[in-house]
């Protein structure tokens, strides 16, 4: 006969069998180490230490017989015939083992344990528990604005942002400092949203005619727009005489800077400008710019005035400099050439 048991207290598969026969059990009966054996031939109770080979070392000695379940063995309550299925179990309390049936045994477990999401905010990838299954979310992306992916070589999960897939039309909460979703060059242009004057690309303010211009520093500043011409006075292989010379129209508004004369050989001339507008024309000596710095070389061949003192120095667009010969000497041929900054 043979009938299972599980000692107090185990978790687990730990079921052990008990025989009881006159002949030793065999481990095809099956048999495992640690199964108790009955001895009905020798009244012995023995237990199985080990299956290779069989060997059975007996637990308690004397010659009384050791039918488990009998009255005889007084370390074992009568249970003359035990029913399929219970299990031998040792009673502390009253110092014998019984046969018991499975539900009197009670039920032994591993820890209960389960899982949580912790965190202030967010969303926890804990789902449940099912029996002994902890389940927990998938990661999924929501858009093709966001990639998910599986780095199995460094035990994680990747997330990251598809640049390619963001369309910047639809980013909500722009404000004036923020990217635009639109034409730069139409938003900078004159008249735009965000219209850009030249001044603001400049490393100083700029004055009324001034230039934008390279630095060489790789920036922008303001110069001004400097500009100049010349007025030739040719006595045609003769010596200068006085009187009107000629005219210029201004082509753009402006400002007299410097006046230098050049002759083409040693000697004296004095030349004045006179300036009136297109309406008033012809200018007069009542129209002079010069007052009583009037440019002239005195024995020599050059003459220079980056001053100007006393000059009506600026002119109108379309206003007209009539040029004059004061007196002469010598002189067979003379360049005037003045200075002016545009405005």
């Amino acid at each position: 006969m043979s009938t299972s048991y599980q000692s107090s207290g185990h978790t687990g598969p730990e079921i052990h069998h008990y025989y009881r026969q006159g002949s030793a059990p065999v481990a095809s009966d099956p048999l495992q180490i640690g199964d108790i054996w009955s001895d009905t031939a020798a009244n012995l109770l023995k237990r199985c230490t080990s299956l290779s080979p069989v060997t059975f070392v007996s637990v308690e000695g004397g010659s009384s017989a050791h039918d488990l379940f009998s009255a005889t063995h007084g370390d074992v309550d009568e249970l003359d015939s035990p029913a399929n299925g219970e299990l031998l179990q040792y009673d502390g309390g009253a110092g014998k083992w019984k046969a018991e049936a499975p539900a009197s045994h009670g039920t032994h477990g591993g820890e209960a344990n389960t899982a949580s999401n912790v965190g202030v905010s967010g969303v926890g990838i804990f789902k449940q528990k099912s029996g002994t299954d902890l389940q927990l979310k998938k990661i999924n992306a929501g858009s093709g604005r966001v990639s998910v992916t599986d780095d199995v070589a460094n035990d994680e999960v990747d997330i990251d942002v598809v640049e390619s897939g963001i369309s910047h039309a639809n980013i909500g909460g722009k404000t004036a400092d923020d990217h635009h979703a639109e034409n730069h060059a139409a938003r900078h242009a004159d008249g735009g949203a965000d219209e850009l004057a030249v001044q603001d690309m400049a490393s100083d303010a700029a004055t009324d005619g001034q230039v934008a211009k390279a630095d060489g520093a790789g920036a922008v500043a303001f110069e001004d727009d400097e500009a100049g011409f010349s007025f030739i006075i040719d006595g045609g292989g003769s010596a200068i005489t006085t009187g009107i010379k000629g005219d210029v129209e201004m082509p753009f508004a402006g400002e007299i800077t410097s006046a230098r004369m050049f002759a083409d050989q040693t000697g004296s001339i004095q030349v004045d400008v006179w300036k009136d507008t297109y309406a008033n024309f012809p200018p007069t000596d009542a129209d002079s710019m010069t007052a009583a710095a009037i440019p002239a070389i005195s024995s020599g061949i050059k003459y220079e005035d980056t001053t100007l003192t006393g000059w009506t120095k600026t002119f109108a667009k379309g206003d007209v400099l009539r040029f004059n010969v004061d007196s002469a000497s010598t002189v067979q041929r003379c360049t005037v050439s003045l200075g002016v900054k545009k405005s």
